[in-house]
C-alpha cells in the first residue's frame, strides 16, 4: 500500500461545463454520466496496460479504472459518506472526473475548481491505474469540498484532512458495497465477468486502527486539526490516518454527533478556523479548548488500553451489567392479599438476610462467576471497581477462623458487617463514578452502536 498522502491540489481555474472541458482530447476519450448526475467521467474504454501487467511490475494492488464502472462506484462512494454523516442527497455542484491511460499509478492527483453561475464546478485529473484505497481517499476528499463550499461565495475551502481521511477510513472498513467496481476480466466462455471475494467482516471495524495505534503513539489533537507536511508523509502518514479514523469514529458516537460533524463542515467556509468552528458545532459536549483536548486524550488512552477482542462493553451498558451481577432477583408481597412483585436484593441484603444460611454460599458462587466473567468485558474505567467486588464476595465465602464456637460467632457477625459496609462504600464510589463517566460531553459518554444497512 502506498503510505505517501494523495496529492490534491485545490486551486481556482477556468472549468465550464462537461461539452466544452479544457484540456480534453477530441478524440478517443468517452463520457460517461452518473445516475445522479454529479459525476461526468471521462476516458478511453480501455486503459492502457492490463492492471495484472501493472500490478506484477509495481508489486503493488492496483485497479483499471473504466469511466463507466468509476461512474457507478462514484455514486457508492457518496452513499456511504452520506451514511456516514446520517445526510441526505442535497448535492448541488458537478464534478468532472479525467482519466489519464498514460500517467503512472503514483503519478498526483489534481483538483482544479472554478465559480460558474449558480456554484462551482470540480474537475479531478487522475491516472488510469490506482491503488483502490487511494481513489476512494480522493472521491471523499472531494465530496467533502463540494458540501463545505456548496453556498460559499468567497475562495475556495479546502477540506480539513483528518476528516476527510478518518471518513475515508471509517467507510473503507464498514461500508457494506464495494465502494470501487473492479473492471470485468474476459473467461474462455467470452463473457466478461467481475469476481468479488470477500472473506467476511471483522468483528469491530477499528481492528486495524487499534492494532497500529497500540505500537504507535496516536497523535494529538492539535497535530491532528492542523497537521505539518512531515505527518502527512512516508511512515507518518499511517498514524495520521488511523487517528482520524479514531477521531472521526468518537466524534459520531458523541450525542447528536452525526449532526454536530455535518454543522462542522457547513460552517467552515465561513468560520474563523477550523479548530473555533469545530468546538461551536459540538458546543453541547465541550466548553472550550481544554475539554475537547482531555477528551482527546482520555479517549486514545482507553482505545489503546483495552483489547478489542474481548468485545468490550459501553460504559453505559457496563454499568447496567454490573448492577444486574449485584442484585438477585426475588418475589416479594406487602401482604397475602397482595400479588407478588419482582424486586432486586442487594448484595448486602443478600448477606444480611442469608448469613449463617446454606444457601448463601450458592448465591455468593453464582455472583462471583457473574462478576468474573464481567470483568473480561468492562472498560478500564470500570475494571477496579468489579474487582474490588469480588474480592468482597470472595471474603463472604471463606469461613471466619476461631478456637471456640463462641468466638467464630462473634468474628462471623464481625465479619459480615465488615462486608455489608465495604458495599456500602463501593456502592457509593460506584454512583460517583457513574455520574463522571456518563456526564454529556464526558470522554466515555454512552454512544449508540451504528449498524451499516443491509
Amino acid at each position: 500500500m502506498n503510505l505517501r498522502w494523495a496529492t490534491i491540489l485545490l486551486c481556482c481555474a477556468p472549468l465550464v461545463g462537461a461539452c466544452a472541458m479544457p484540456g480534453l482530447p477530441a478524440t478517443g476519450m468517452v463520457a460517461v454520466r452518473s445516475s445522479s448526475g454529479q459525476f461526468v467521467v471521462y476516458g478511453s474504454q480501455t486503459q492502457g496496460q492490463p492492471a495484472a501487467r501493472l500490478t506484477a511490475a509495481l508489486g503493488t494492488n492496483l485497479v483499471r479504472l473504466e469511466p463507466a464502472l468509476v461512474a457507478v462506484s462514484c455514486e457508492r462512494i457518496k452513499q456511504a459518506l452520506l451514511w456516514q454523516l446520517g445526510a441526505p442527497d442535497n448535492w448541488r455542484d458537478k464534478f468532472y472526473i479525467v482519466l489519464h491511460a498514460a500517467a503512472p499509478p503514483n503519478g498526483p492527483i489534481q483538483v482544479t475548481s472554478a465559480r460558474v453561475a449558480g456554484g462551482w464546478r470540480y474537475r479531478m485529473d487522475s491516472p488510469a491505474s490506482i491503488e483502490p484505497d487511494r481513489f476512494v481517499r480522493a472521491i471523499v476528499r472531494l465530496l467533502l469540498v463540494e458540501r463545505i463550499n456548496r453556498f460559499n461565495l468567497g475562495d475556495i475551502v479546502d477540506a480539513p484532512a483528518w476528516a476527510s481521511e478518518g471518513l475515508a477510513e471509517l467507510m473503507l472498513e464498514r461500508s457494506p458495497l464495494e465502494l470501487l467496481v473492479p473492471p470485468p476480466s474476459s473467461r474462455t466462455t467470452g463473457l466478461r465477468a467481475t469476481t468479488i471475494v470477500r472473506q467476511g467482516w471483522l468483528t469491530n471495524h477499528m481492528v486495524k486502527a487499534h492494532q497500529f495505534l497500540r505500537a504507535h503513539e496516536p497523535l494529538g489533537l492539535d497535530a491532528l486539526l492542523a497537521p505539518t507536511q512531515a505527518v502527512l508523509l512516508a511512515d507518518a502518514a499511517l498514524a495520521f490516518r488511523y487517528s482520524s479514523q479514531l477521531l472521526v469514529a468518537e466524534l459520531l458516537q458523541l450525542p447528536a454527533g452525526q449532526l454536530a460533524l455535518g454543522r462542522f463542515l457547513d460552517g467552515l467556509a465561513a468560520g474563523p478556523d477550523a479548530k473555533s468552528v469545530l468546538l461551536q458545532a459540538f458546543s453541547h459536549c465541550f466548553r472550550n479548548t481544554n475539554d475537547i483536548v482531555k477528551w482527546w486524550e482520555l479517549k486514545t488512552y482507553h482505545f489503546t488500553s483495552r483489547d478489542l477482542r474481548t468485545q468490550t462493553l459501553e460504559i453505559d451498558v457496563a454499568l447496567k451489567k454490573l448492577d444486574e451481577a449485584l442484585r438477585t432477583p426475588v418475589l416479594s408481597r406487602a401482604d397475602t392479599n397482595n400479588p407478588a412483585n419482582l424486586a432486586g436484593l442487594s448484595l448486602q441484603s443478600l448477606i444480611r438476610n442469608g448469613w449463617g444460611r446454606a444457601w448463601l454460599r450458592h448465591a455468593l458462587q453464582l455472583k462471583l462467576v457473574q462478576l468474573q466473567g464481567l470483568q473480561l468485558r468492562v472498560p478500564r474505567e470500570l475494571a477496579s471497581l468489579v474487582a474490588e467486588y469480588q474480592k468482597v464476595v470472595q471474603a463472604a465465602l471463606r469461613p471466619a477462623q476461631a478456637t471456640t464456637r463462641g468466638a467464630r460467632s462473634t468474628a462471623q457477625t464481625a465479619l459480615r458487617d465488615r462486608l455489608i459496609s465495604r458495599l456500602n462504600a463501593l456502592d457509593a464510589q460506584r454512583t460517583v463514578l457513574q455520574q463522571k463517566l456518563l456526564r454529556p460531553g464526558s470522554a466515555t459518554t454512552p454512544s449508540t452502536t451504528r449498524v451499516p444497512p443491509g
